[in-house]
């Protein structure tokens, strides 16, 4: 009969066999999660936490996403090293990454694959609903006729032919009058340097004037909901950072100057009223964030 020392014994040879092949930052990752999870579960379950535990959380926490910011960072670089923007966007996205990181945590596992890999396809989602809502700000139309043109100049340039606005027109159809607002537009932008798998991204996920008209109501509704569920101060500072009204959502640094409140109060406010807000499916869809994940209820 085994005893609890040989248990023990099995269960770390079992954990070396895990995590044999792993990459050193896998390996850093998982051994992090590993405690994280641990304190996590126990505050969770009701236990009470020690002053160092809660450090220690924290400190994990904060550890857990630094491994991959940097790598985040660099994407972001990357694709806004084409277009013109101010430093706050570095602060916005490394924000919005955070909020990311940890939506996602529970899902990575550290035994699959690196955590860059796993991360990749979200940081690069945030990056482009970033650039779709801050500095792009197409309508569904400009970007129907921005691919156009795209499309027409890919096509001469491959045919090695010199082409004029007028040969963009018409293979286009589109009028004069538009193919030079529209060039115009792409070159104050940098707006050649998105890659076509990015743009089509965008695009898809712009309404049409229809669709503008219909959720307006829907809109009105659901920012009264969204009052009743938040309190005064989360509520200010979540209208503030969203700027419904307005075509660019603002920086964490604008809303802070206009609420008169410190920077850490800002974001921990504006965090709070994202957490409240994946507790509610319509509000979720509204504001485009997905919902809390609520365990299923054991049958039997």
């Amino acid at each position: 009969m085994k005893n609890k020392k040989d248990e023990t014994q099995a269960s770390n040879n079992h954990e070396t066999q895990k995590t044999r092949y792993l990459t050193e930052a896998q390996m850093t990752f998982y051994a992090r999660k590993k405690k994280y999870c641990a304190i996590k579960e126990k505050r969770e379950s009701g236990g009470a936490l020690s002053y160092e535990e809660k450090l220690e959380e924290d400190k994990l926490k904060a550890d857990l996403f630094a491994s991959v910011l940097k790598f985040g960072m660099k994407e972001a670089k990357k694709t806004f090293m084409h277009y013109q923007v101010d430093s706050d966007a570095y602060l916005d996205i490394k924000q919005d990454f955070a909020e990311k990181f940890y939506e996602k945590l529970d899902s990575y596992d550290p035994l699959k694959s690196a955590p860059t890999t796993f991360y990749v396809r979200y940081f690069r989602e945030v990056i482009s609903n970033y650039l779709s809502k801050n500095i792009l700000h197409l309508s569904q139309y400009d970007a129907r006729n921005s691919r156009k043109i795209a499309e027409a100049i890919q096509l001469f340039d491959s045919q090695g032919i010199q082409w004029t606005e007028n040969m963009i027109a018409d293979h286009t159809g589109l009028t004069l009058k538009v193919v030079k607002s529209t060039l115009q537009y792409r070159q104050n932008t940098n707006y050649t340097n998105i890659d076509d798998e990015e743009y089509t991204q965008l695009a898809s996920d712009m309404q049409s004037p229809e669709e503008c008209v219909i959720s307006q109501e829907q809109r009105r509704i659901l920012l009264q909901e969204l009052s009743r569920t938040l309190t005064p101060n989360e509520w200010n500072v979540l209208i503030q950072r969203i700027n419904p009204d307005g075509r660019k959502e603002k920086t964490f640094e604008t809303v802070r100057r206009e609420t008169g409140l410190a920077m850490k109060e800002t974001r921990t406010l504006y965090n709070r009223a994202i957490s409240k807000l994946r507790c509610n499916r319509e509000l979720c869809r509204f504001f485009n964030i997905e919902p809390e994940l609520r365990p299923k209820k054991q049958t039997g």
